[in-house]
């Protein structure tokens, strides 16, 4: 149930999701190249958060999601328990790169 789950998830998001990080760490940069004070330090904050969930995405997830989508044509490893754990491990670690980074969603 698990390892389809994660391949579902892997064809839903690829491309849209990297899209989405892209313009947010673009459009975090290009309000701090027009603001000054707090608001430009804060932007280009939230500018470095977007682009390190980025690179944890990229690094982290996007190989061990190629094992994953391998495995679905095959069968899992033995020790695929511990591969989707470090999978966890670096979801979390980009959802709390990207949380402060984004703006409230109820405003």
């Amino acid at each position: 149930m698990r390892l389809s789950f994660h391949a579902q998830l892997m064809q839903m998001n690829g491309i849209t999701m990297q899209g989405a990080m892209g313009m947010s760490a673009l459009s975090a940069f290009a309000l701090a190249a027009v603001t000054r004070g707090t608001s430009r330090r804060l932007a280009d904050g939230a500018g470095l958060l977007a682009v390190a969930s980025f690179l944890i995405t990229r690094l982290g997830n996007v190989p061990i999601n190629g094992r994953i989508k391998q495995w679905a044509a095959a069968s899992a490893p033995a020790d695929h328990a511990e591969i989707l754990a470090r999978w966890e491990a670096f979801n979390y670690a980009r959802t709390h790169a990207r949380l402060p980074s984004s703006p409230p969603s109820c405003c």
